[in-house]
């Protein structure tokens, strides 16, 4: 297991469940919260294995509309300028060699973030893809099938549901 590990969450009410679900399951001498914006709030001179970037990357709009998330914040006008951020600045934290799990899906710019993350580390592997059902009361509203049609966003139609597709991607740096 991991000697240490950091968390970061903008969010304060995700730092604080974090932090209790540590102390509940004793490992809280393990595991340090913070909350602030991607890596700004760690301490000078860390330097990461592994850095898990599930940031949210949806387009602004759909997080605005889904409820998925409780600021309605997302990654940007196409879901992929958060997660690119966190791309270029993850570069400082890793140690040589190490790893970073990217979760990515349809429902943003993914053509995008991979792109960045080719660009930046090379090494890009996919270790796991998902087609999930889609709630349906995101396509009556008006951000999904306005991002479908910009070509933003893909989701394919089985029957009367839609489903888009999450993956999550292995990134070595070199």
């Amino acid at each position: 297991g991991a000697a240490h590990v950091h968390a970061v969450d903008v969010s304060p009410d995700v730092v604080a469940v974090g932090t209790a679900n540590a102390r509940e399951h004793g490992v809280a001498d393990k595991i340090s919260f913070y909350q602030g914006d991607l890596f700004d709030p760690l301490p000078e001179g860390v330097k990461a294995d592994l850095i898990i970037g599930d940031v949210s990357g949806i387009p602004d709009e759909l997080a605005a509309e889904s409820g998925w998330f409780p600021d309605g914040r997302g990654g940007g006008p196409s879901g992929a300028e958060l997660p690119q951020r966190m791309l270029r600045e993850a570069k400082r934290w890793l140690k040589d060699n190490g790893r970073l799990l990217l979760p990515t899906g349809s429902l943003q710019d993914q053509e995008a973030i991979l792109e960045a993350a080719r660009s930046l580390y090379g090494s890009v592997q996919e270790l796991v893809a998902r087609a999930i059902p889609l709630p349906g009361d995101l396509m009556a509203g008006r951000a999904l099938p306005a991002l479908v049609r910009e070509g933003i966003v893909e989701l394919k139609a089985r029957g009367s549901r839609y489903l888009w597709n999450a993956q999550v991607w292995e990134i070595t740096a070199g």
